[in-house]
């Protein structure tokens, strides 16, 4: 979401002067307005000019507004948008199908304008809330004093958290030009250059090594690097983390779990402010790779919420990104069922959309981080 500046809405509706009147008030409201006349044209527009919210007509000639709103949901760019159902369908049943499917809202015609926005301006502030919040865990992580974060792009450093700047002993102006190859030790750079070149141009997604760093006074640090790649529209960016190893206390599981944080929040925190062109979780969980937790590591969480075996498998395979299909695929059951699935799990962790329950599962430790 664009925060301090014009909201975008997207309205999919194939009846023109419905589009047209709804679209023409919610401009007078202050809004950038874009409209579609049908479910195919919604997703290209979708797409193409990420709005912060979209408003979607369901029964629609070919492409109906459940099936964009699957669709929409499937794509990494689009999948956190706040959605509202549009249609003259007033039947239980439909509200019900609607709301399962992790729609924010549902109007019914004929409606009343200002109920309208009324419900885009609700659902706006909500999502709003919703960013605050992870920007707040952001801005928590920046002030961890035992790891230092950063991200890399366009041939420079472009965000550095205090620790980072600490530990190489420059400030926020000189990280734009700075060069830590410089002060790593001699007989370390070919390695460090060659391990970090691996994760730049895409040998590796991610990369962990050890270097030893000179600092202003001429001692040493020993220091362990962990690096992840994103690419996103031929845009390669680096994220990571850096910490001192005479510092690390903790396993190396504790390690990973706290690398693989840390970069959660910043790929988040990025995406939401459009630093990155990801704006969603199931973006970021690509980057990870997210296996089954052992039956005693879970269990009692598992046995709470009354999570089964089948759907704790769909779980992993969703924090891994799979869509529906793919995960249908994966265990060789349909798409409606793994659909099934993943309502149950929904419900079961009362969260709201995947993303959400991405992020329940990684925050409950349902699922392992691999190395």
């Amino acid at each position: 979401m664009r925060e301090n500046a014009i909201k975008i809405i997207l309205v999919i509706e194939d009846q023109a002067q419905l589009r047209e009147n709804a679209s023409d008030f919610l401009q007078l409201k202050g809004f950038e307005v874009h409209g579609a006349k049908d479910g195919a044209e919604g997703i290209q527009k979708a797409i193409s000019v990420i709005p912060d919210l979209i408003i979607c007509d369901i029964m629609m000639p070919n492409i109906n507004g459940y099936e964009v709103f699957r669709t929409i949901k499937q794509v990494p760019a689009t999948a956190n948008i706040p959605f509202i159902f549009l249609t003259a369908k007033t039947q239980l049943v439909d509200f019900r199908e609607g709301m399962l499917m992790g729609a924010d809202d549902y109007i019914t015609k004929p409606f009343k304008l200002n109920d309208l926005l009324a419900s885009v301006n609700l659902r706006l502030e909500k999502y709003q809330k919703v960013i605050d919040a992870a920007n707040k865990k952001f801005n928590a992580l920046l002030e961890d004093p035992f790891v230092g974060v950063f991200v890399y792009s366009n041939n420079a450093f472009s965000f550095a958290n205090n620790k980072f700047l600490r530990i190489f002993e420059i400030t926020e102006n000189e990280l734009s030009n700075f060069d830590w190859l410089q002060r790593i030790e001699a007989k370390d750079r070919n390695e460090f250059t060659e391990k970090v070149n691996e994760v730049f141009s895409g040998i590796v997604k991610k990369q962990r090594l050890n270097f030893k760093f000179i600092d202003r006074a001429g001692a040493a640090l020993y220091l362990e690097l962990f690096l992840k790649q994103i690419t996103e529209k031929r845009k390669v960016n680096i994220i990571g983390t850096v910490r001192s190893k005479n510092a690390v206390k903790s396993s190396t599981t504790e390690h990973l779990e706290h690398d693989s944080n840390a970069l959660e929040q910043i790929f988040r925190h990025l995406a939401q402010n459009e630093n990155i062109d990801s704006q969603t979780l199931i973006r970021l969980s690509k980057s990870f790779n997210f296996s089954i937790k052992k039956e005693s590591d879970s269990q009692e969480k598992l046995k709470d919420l009354h999570i089964s075996k089948r759907e704790l498998e769909v779980l992993s395979l969703i924090c891994n990104g799979f869509t529906n299909d793919e995960i249908a695929n994966k265990l060789f059951i349909s798409s409606r069922t793994v659909g099934g699935h993943r309502n149950n799990l929904l419900a079961k962790t009362q969260t709201k959309n995947t993303a959400s329950l991405v992020a329940f599962a990684i925050k409950n430790k349902l699922v392992n981080y691999n190395d």
